[in-house]
């Protein structure tokens, strides 16, 4: 999962370069009064690919999460109890929409928290937390990415202007360098997670109690 973060990134990192030196490329026929013939034509064809092999990897990426989410989520089931919402949830919540808002930020959030609840309590060390903030900053950096995207793709379907390609270009690599960022923060989020969660194996399950102190987020074993 994490290479295809990776793979992710570095067509990301492609994308924004193509927007840059395009960007260029108007400029310089602005300054020379030139218009190519079929010029709009052979740029959607350009973004078009470069579009259709990104979405290709996206969704290698997003299958490949929401299996490692889901399994994530219902592993800590089995450590924790009154868990706020079942793993289910936590996947469809990436598609319902106004749910998606907010909804798997704050699934993201218990995993970290709640674990480590689990490992302070049980005294084991895991090393740095992550802090709130950064969590907070990938999502409003995600989110903005993918409206810096509708904004550029809305210019991309008005006329085919000189004006209108450089904006395009300018939202499309603004956006594509955010989302760069984005995933990046994600990788570490993620990397992050798969390192604390390997320390749960040593916690009891909830599943081989008779009751628990849930203030102390530590199962009570059987007398």
């Amino acid at each position: 999962m994490l290479f295809s973060f990776v793979c992710l990134m570095v067509l990301q990192l492609v994308a924004s370069g193509y927007y840059v030196i395009h960007y260029l490329k108007l400029q310089n026929i602005r300054e020379e009064h030139h218009y190519p013939e079929n010029l709009f034509e052979k740029y959607i064809v350009q973004e078009d690919l470069l579009w259709f092999i990104y979405t290709i990897v996206f969704l290698t990426a997003a299958i490949l999460f929401l299996h490692w989410f889901r399994r994530a989520y219902r592993n800590l089931t089995t450590k924790a109890v009154r868990l706020k919402y079942s793993e289910q949830v936590a996947v469809w919540s990436w598609f319902i929409p106004f749910l998606n808002l907010l909804r798997p930020y704050q699934i993201m959030w218990e995993l970290f928290s709640r674990t480590y609840k689990l490992l302070d309590r049980a005294h084991i060390v895991y090393g740095k937390k992550i802090p709130v903030y950064y969590l907070k900053l990938w999502w409003f950096m995600g989110w903005g990415s993918m409206l810096l995207m509708s904004f550029s793709n809305r210019y991309k379907s008005g006329e085919n202007e000189l004006s209108v390609l450089m904006t395009h270009a300018v939202l499309g690599g603004v956006s594509f360098i955010c989302s760069f960022f984005a995933l990046c923060m994600f990788y570490k989020l993620v990397k992050a997670y798969s390192k604390i969660e390997k320390l749960l194996i040593l916690l009891p399950d909830i599943q081989t109690v008779v009751h628990t102190d849930t203030d102390a987020e530590t199962p009570v074993p059987v007398l």
